[in-house]
């Protein structure tokens, strides 16, 4: 559930309906202020971004689990890429060596993180930020997560959340979210039905051949929907397309 413009949505996937009820996150009481813009993807988001904020040459220190595509990515479009050394025991960020970045490095760009619903340890102890650039830019990568508008919060008035609900249900979409007041200048784009068709039959076959896949054994039906999400990415395109 999430409460958007005052109106009450409700989202159901088979993720939701199967995760245990002490899993789930509440409504909230109160809407938070905040605006939200839609983009196909994450990086779609991030290139965006660094286009109309001007981030060309911008340091931007982020964990270094991230994926060798998104950083070369990052790097296409004009960011210099710093990285955080990882405690491997906690699957999070070294919070020591990030810490010792802020002062060192002193970053323009900051990427937090929410993966696979685990919240990073720089959420519960904030200390770092007295060490935080004044202009610095904090993003939150939710990728795997589905950011409902009670669960974001805003450290500075320079803090954007970016998720990624293809990676959650079949929506093509990646939503970015703003603090209330922060301006943003909107894009035209073209809306291509038949694209957003074909991507989300795409997804949604990927997705029956998986559940036969895991209920049933289906060796045919794990291959078909490899298959299947491999041309359902090739459709989509890499960042260079």
């Amino acid at each position: 559930r999430s409460v958007l413009s005052g109106n009450l949505c409700i989202v159901l996937s088979y993720e939701n309906l199967l995760t245990p009820a002490w899993f789930r996150r509440h409504v909230p009481t109160t809407p938070v202020l905040q605006d939200s813009y839609a983009f196909l993807s994450f990086q779609d988001a991030m290139h965006y971004l660094i286009r109309t904020c001007q981030w060309q040459g911008k340091t931007l220190l982020l964990p270094a689990f991230y994926c060798e595509a998104t950083v070369a990515d990052f790097r296409k479009h004009g960011l210099q890429v710093v990285f955080c050394d990882i405690d491997r025991q906690r699957l999070d960020v070294d919070v020591d060596h990030f810490s010792q970045l802020l002062q060192e490095v002193q970053p323009d760009l900051v990427l937090l993180y929410h993966f696979f619903g685990k919240e990073s340890r720089l959420y519960q102890d904030r200390s770092w930020l007295q060490d935080l650039k004044q202009d610095a830019w904090l993003i939150t990568d939710g990728a795997h997560a589905w950011l409902e508008q009670h669960s974001v919060e805003f450290f500075t008035p320079r803090h954007v959340y970016i998720d990624s609900t293809r990676k959650t249900c079949a929506c093509m979409m990646a939503h970015l979210i703003l603090p209330a007041g922060m301006t943003v200048q909107p894009e035209g784009v073209s809306r291509w039905a038949v694209f957003r068709f074909q991507i989300r039959a795409l997804f949604a076959v990927k997705t029956v051949c998986l559940r036969l896949a895991t209920f049933w054994q289906l060796d045919w039906a794990a291959t078909l929907a490899d298959k299947l999400y491999g041309m359902h990415d090739d459709l989509i395109g890499s960042p260079v397309k």
